[in-house]
């Protein structure tokens, strides 16, 4: 049990962190949720962490639950790259191709596995 719990918790935070660059970069300036002057924030991304390394826990054999997280940080990777060149931001192509070579080297890690 214990290193699933390690294995949510280290690749939750990955994910998490992704997921609201991602849904920053949706909503785009209407969306101020990293600021530093609310608080509001940084509770969501520990619910947020902590609900992702809950769900990547689930799975009972800890190679299962890596694969999971690993799956769950590549797909949130495709989402903001798509949302980053969506939104036309101003490095959208070159965050796009460094979060694909880093969704295939880790899709490609994971198959190893």
């Amino acid at each position: 049990m214990f290193e699933r719990a390690m294995v949510g918790l280290h690749l939750g935070s990955i994910a998490a962190l992704t997921a609201i660059a991602a849904a920053s970069l949706a909503w785009g300036s209407g969306f101020e949720l990293l600021k530093s002057k609310q608080g509001a924030g940084h509770w969501v991304f520990i619910a947020l962490w902590l609900a992702m390394a809950a769900l990547i826990a689930l799975p009972r054999r800890p190679v299962a639950a890596w694969k999971c997280g690993v799956a769950a940080c590549v797909a949130v990777c495709c989402i903001a790259a798509a949302l980053g060149l969506w939104r036309t931001a101003p490095l959208a192509f070159g965050m796009a191709v460094s979060l694909a070579v880093f969704a295939l080297g880790a899709a490609a890690a994971t198959l190893a596995v």
